[in-house]
């Protein structure tokens, strides 16, 4: 719990935001980390969204009808 305090706290900086440390605690205990494994999609067009990704470590490629448009890396968010 405590790294993803501080990747959502990172994220809140980044964006020139903060947050009090009770929402911080609160929020990030419902954190759930997902590994996905290069070359797998995270989420599609049309599917359901509910959820927000961070991305931690590596790269994650935005592809709209098989074309790359968009190189999100660490820091970066969606969704």
């Amino acid at each position: 719990p405590e790294n993803r305090a501080i990747v959502l706290k990172n994220f809140m900086s980044i964006a020139g935001l903060t947050m009090d440390q009770h929402l911080l605690k609160t929020l990030s205990a419902n954190l759930k980390p997902r590994v996905v494994q290069m070359g797998r999609y995270v989420v599609r067009k049309g599917d359901e969204g509910s959820s927000m990704f961070f991305v931690v470590s590596g790269v994650c490629v935005c592809y709209v009808n098989n074309e790359p448009v968009e190189r999100l890396v660490k820091g970066a968010c969606f969704g």
